[in-house]
């Protein structure tokens, strides 16, 4: 291939965390390569930290004319972010690490378990939508009857794996009565929602009746999470609300 031309090459791995490991191995890597290939640039793309993607502007794309190589780095949950066009290399671990809530522990739990087939399906068309004059190579680092036997047609719907306190707790605010009669689009686990039920109850947000209590209405109001919105309340009593609201935003910020 032409030395002149610019490679770039969309690495897809397991984990945010895995990303920033990739990162700080390519730049220590940077000292021991021959000058004459150019530059090794890697650009992180996190999901869910969207004010630390690097943006397309004027200034970079200038910047980046100098440069042959570059390396983007996500996960399969980052395929909106890659805004670069004409990827050439495109390598695939095949697996993904996903935050999964169970109800019965009441809490979250972080799993590493196959891509969807639709996901391995998004990986192989960046080179078609993006590519243009170059030609580009898909590296699935997996066999292909993993393909067959391990990866779902599709991922399960969100609905389906999160905690659903806040969410029931909108649909009272909403007065819409008998959840488990809701026409969801992704049916939840009726213990999901019985879970969801017995956690508001337990937060006085709940009256006799199954109802919204004052205080659930005014917890309903809150952008928090229920356990974080009563404790804000809570804390008025004890007058450590400054503190209090302190902690939540950090919670809040990193849930």
């Amino acid at each position: 291939q032409n030395q002149n031309q610019k490679k770039i090459l969309n690495l897809f791995l397991t984990s945010e965390f895995e990303i920033e490991k990739a990162y700080q191995i390519i730049k220590q890597e940077q000292a021991n390569l021959n000058p004459d290939l150019g530059e090794l640039i890697p650009v992180p793309l996190y999901p869910t930290k969207r004010d630390l993607i690097p943006k397309p502007n004027q200034d970079k794309q200038k910047c980046y004319k100098k440069y042959r190589r570059k390396v983007l780095l996500t996960t399969s949950f980052g395929e909106s972010l890659i805004w670069i066009k004409n990827v050439t290399f495109v390598i695939d671990v095949g697996v993904e690490r996903r935050k999964v809530y169970n109800p019965r522990i009441r809490a979250d739990s972080v799993i590493t378990q196959p891509i969807s087939k639709s996901q391995e399906e998004m990986h192989k068309q960046i080179l078609v939508i993006f590519l243009k004059t170059l030609p580009g190579k898909l590296f699935c680092l997996y066999p292909e009857e993993f393909t067959h036997k391990e990866m779902k047609p599709d991922l399960p719907a969100k609905i389906q794996e999160s905690n659903l306190t806040s969410m029931v707790l909108f649909l009272k605010r909403m007065d819409i009565a008998g959840l488990g009669h809701c026409d969801f689009l992704s049916r939840p686990a009726p213990e999901s929602l019985m879970q969801a039920l017995e956690d508001l109850d337990y937060l006085a947000a709940l009256d006799n009746d199954g109802n919204l209590s004052e205080f659930g209405i005014i917890m309903s109001e809150f952008p928090l999470d229920p356990q974080l919105s009563k404790s804000i309340l809570a804390s008025c009593e004890f007058d450590c609300v400054d503190e209090m609201l302190t902690d939540c935003s950090h919670g809040n910020r990193y849930s």
